[in-house]
């Protein structure tokens, strides 16, 4: 799939996109919290938007994952796993070359929860 769209005005977004291969997503709620479950074996770009609401990524342990924040949000991560950089930008540590790439947009407060998985 070149490019994979959700939207909606309210209400959760639920997303699993292990099964998937995804070069790019685009997933925004405007009152509602977002969860995905990010590709195991692509290279992939994504951009995630709540206006008001959480967002939480689910990502295999074996996945370098870089993400960039807009916004103030409340961070939930490994923090032996990720670096949390100056501007919001939360990286694994360690790795030159990433397979996930995400944007993501929520409201001062929020939470950003960063899971890793087996």
């Amino acid at each position: 799939i070149e490019l994979f769209t959700l939207t909606s005005s309210r209400g959760d977004i639920t997303a699993d996109l292990r099964p998937l291969r995804v070069e790019q997503f685009d997933f925004s709620v405007e009152r509602g919290d977002l969860t995905v479950e990010l590709p195991r074996l692509d290279v992939s770009q994504g951009k995630l938007k709540t206006d008001q609401g959480n967002v939480s990524v689910s990502i295999a342990e074996d996945m370098a994952l870089i993400l960039k924040t807009y916004g103030s949000p409340r961070y939930q991560y490994d923090s032996l796993r990720y670096d949390l950089l100056e501007g919001g930008t939360l990286k694994r540590e360690n790795v030159q070359a990433f397979q996930i790439s995400l944007d993501v947009w929520l409201p001062g407060g929020a939470t950003l929860t960063v899971l890793d998985v087996p």
